[in-house]
């Protein structure tokens, strides 16, 4: 698809019910703070926690979809 001038790849998605059919681009990459927080020896569901924009963010070692890349996921919160 095309926007504001610029070509960008994405997935077709159907939504539910007979909904349209849209694009939806892939999500932007994780930051390197949350693959470096789950480096070697981190293994997935191992706890991490690492610093974005002068915040600690706490999560969890989950696979990235290569199925080998670990990353810090943060943790839902749930008021």
């Amino acid at each position: 698809m095309t926007d504001d001038g610029k070509t960008m790849s994405g997935v077709c998605h159907q939504f539910p019910n007979g909904g349209p059919l849209v694009c939806l681009l892939p999500p932007p990459p994780p930051p390197q703070e949350a693959l470096d927080a789950c480096a070697t020896p981190k293994v997935a569901g191992d706890t991490c926690s690492f610093m974005f924009k002068d915040e600690t963010v706490s999560g969890v070692c989950k696979a990235e979809p290569d199925g080998t890349t670990l990353v810090c996921a943060p943790l839902c919160v749930h008021d």
